[in-house]
């Protein structure tokens, strides 16, 4: 009996002096939605199939009025009853409650200001008023936890719906997942989800809330939208009904109904994502994607993306295709780091995110660095390979996802890993052969020409080299490309000692390799050469001496090679 919409007008009021011109901006789909599903759920009463807040103790008089006008549940489509909502809401008179936008009237995220929202919405009910100030005072102490004022936070939101709001349920948190959101190092709010069970005559029914500090959102959970056996019948009946014609739409219905019953059995992820991954390999799947059924689950989202913006990037800029990738991202809380790692990187490494998604509300110039690792590389990879895109396209992803990545300044932390270097010279290398490493290098060598970007390249090509050269089954053309594009000078100082330990730990195999493999990489009359091969050996040579005593690099232990270069 929650409504359903999805979005809420701005109460501006009638003397404001900023008044909203762009009628796009006067909608939100933030704290003012999720508050009116939530106290419809506490006001609804079973019996009588009405809300009303006459029974919730000291509740103000807007809020009264509110539900005395919309008691019926379902009217809830009404353009008006949102814009009256929000004046309930919205300008409440409390300096605590936040705003997302200075004279403006969507709330802020976070469960403290959710809770100061209710203290405002309840002015008689003292007892409830005094409770949560007292709790949020006492969470703010320094000597708690974070744990410890989650805990104290969620158990005064919980004790304020089921003793003052909750008038014919009774409501238990299932479960929660709840993290501090820090402002100028200090504790702002508590942002995440929270999963609610209500329970009347035992049955039971459950919600999720989930809150950030721009977007916010109700959710039914399964319980709610399973099919009545009634309900499936009659679906049955319209898909046998139409499941005969020879009429094009006929068939469309067909396929959605028949789709809307599959959608609803108990399957896997995995086999969910084997019904997409199949369906996208149609021609002209855009025309029919819908019929699948109902895109949710994160995963069939982050498969669509990856489908439209790698297999399809030079048609994405038609309508049709923008605009299914637009809707699915726009209704997923990015927020989340876990999505946005699955969705972000092929907007942003892909496409013209600024020209394409200029609405995305996310600064993805400055995106933590914590974002944007080597994970990212690998995951794409993996989806270009398992797109099957040519070498040609392959080399054009991996360039431009190269610059994006010198763009946001974070080649190093991408691609100067062992996780980098397993991605590309093992994965792409056994799926295009040895001649698209050279590309790869080459394309490098060229988009890195700047010389502010060469000691990153170069350390890059170093932290390669030395992952090469310990693999347990070492290939020596690897090393050798390798080792032509490094450049030994250009390897930074700062690189070098940072990483001194873990250089000095691999130091007796990379020496080790590279002198097997000197006659190929050393040119013994060329002092150019000569003094390449010195430069990057002198890298090791100090570590081993303090490792070893001084033992000489001709006495380091070798492997033998067949005459094929493979180690025996």
């Amino acid at each position: 009996m929650v409504p359903s919409y999805t979005r809420v007008p701005n109460h501006i009021p009638e003397n404001s002096e900023d008044p909203v011109q762009d009628e796009a901006l006067q909608y939100s789909n933030h704290v003012e939605t999720m508050l009116l599903n939530l106290f419809t759920c506490l006001t609804y009463n079973p019996e009588t199939n009405k809300c009303s807040a006459k029974d919730m103790p000291g509740a103000s008089t807007a809020l009264i009025e509110f539900f005395n006008k919309y008691s019926v549940p379902t009217e809830s489509a009404s353009q008006t009853k949102h814009r009256d909502w929000c004046k309930v809401v919205s300008r409440l008179n409390n300096p605590k409650i936040r705003y997302v936008k200075r004279c403006r009237t969507m709330l802020y995220g976070g469960l403290e200001n959710i809770l100061y929202v209710i203290y405002e919405l309840f002015p008689l009910n003292h007892v409830m008023r005094n409770t949560i100030v007292d709790t949020i005072h006492i969470s703010r102490n320094p000597k708690n936890t974070n744990i410890e004022r989650m805990k104290k936070l969620q158990e005064v939101f919980l004790n304020a719906l089921n003793y003052c709001l909750a008038g014919h349920h009774q409501i238990s948190i299932r479960a929660s997942l709840l993290l501090f959101n820090l402002e100028n190092n200090q504790k702002n709010d508590v942002f995440g989800n929270i999963t609610l069970v209500f329970e009347r005559n035992n049955k039971k029914e459950s919600i999720k809330l989930i809150t950030f500090p721009t977007q916010s959102r109700f959710m039914l959970l399964s319980e709610f939208r399973d099919y009545s056996e009634d309900l499936k019948n009659e679906i049955k009946g319209l898909n046998e009904k139409y499941s005969s014609t020879n009429k094009y739409t006929g068939n469309i219905i067909s396929n959605y109904l028949n789709n809307t019953l599959e959608s609803h059995k108990k399957k896997t992820l995995e086999q969910n994502l084997s019904i997409l991954n199949n369906a996208l390999k149609n021609e002209n799947i855009q025309n029919r994607l819908f019929l699948y059924g109902y895109i949710d689950d994160i995963d069939c989202k982050t498969a669509i993306i990856n489908y439209f913006c790698i297999t399809n990037r030079d048609r994405v800029r038609n309508s049709q295709l923008l605009c299914i990738i637009k809707n699915i991202i726009g209704n997923t809380l990015i927020h989340n780091l876990g999505d946005r790692m699955k969705l972000l990187p092929q907007i942003i490494y892909f496409t013209e995110h600024k020209e394409h998604f200029s609405n995305l509300e996310y600064d993805l110039e400055n995106m933590p660095i914590t974002e944007i690792d080597a994970g990212v590389l690998k995951g794409l990879i993996d989806t270009i390979l398992y797109t099957n895109c040519s070498k040609e396209a392959f080399i054009e992803h991996f360039s431009y996802f190269l610059k994006k990545s010198i763009h946001y300044k974070k080649e190093l932390k991408i691609f100067g890993g062992l996780e980098s270097f397993n991605a590309i010279f093992t994965k792409v290398g056994q799926k295009y052969g040895f001649s698209v490493l050279k590309k790869v290098m080459q394309r490098m060598k060229e988009e890195c020409a700047e010389p502010n970007v060469m000691p990153t390249l170069n350390n890059i090509w170093f932290s390669w080299l030395c992952c090469a050269c310990t693999n347990a089954e070492y290939n020596p053309m690897i090393v050798n490309l390798i080792y032509t594009h490094l450049d030994p000078i250009h390897i930074s100082c700062w690189y070098i000692a940072q990483n001194s330990i873990i250089i000095k730990s691999m130091s007796k195999q990379v020496l080790s390799v590279l002198e097997k493999e000197k006659e190929s990489l050393c040119i013994e009359n060329n002092p150019v050469s000569k003094q390449k091969y010195e430069n990057l050996t002198s890298i090791f040579k100090p570590r081993l001496d303090t490792e070893m005593g001084g033992l000489r690099l001709s006495e380091l232990p070798s492997r033998k090679r067949n005459i094929h270069g493979n180690p025996v």
